[in-house]
């Protein structure tokens, strides 16, 4: 995938944007770091 491509389009066709899933996965990993601490 290359810098300039904004969006994803997996193999079941669904389309998901770059930056959006980023967010989303930043949220998970910042959540389970909490739950490993706390």
């Amino acid at each position: 995938m290359k810098l300039s491509d904004r969006t994803f389009e997996c193999g079941c066709g669904n389309i998901v944007d770059r930056d959006y899933q980023a967010s989303i996965n930043l949220k998970k990993y910042g959540e389970n770091v909490l739950e490993s601490v706390f």
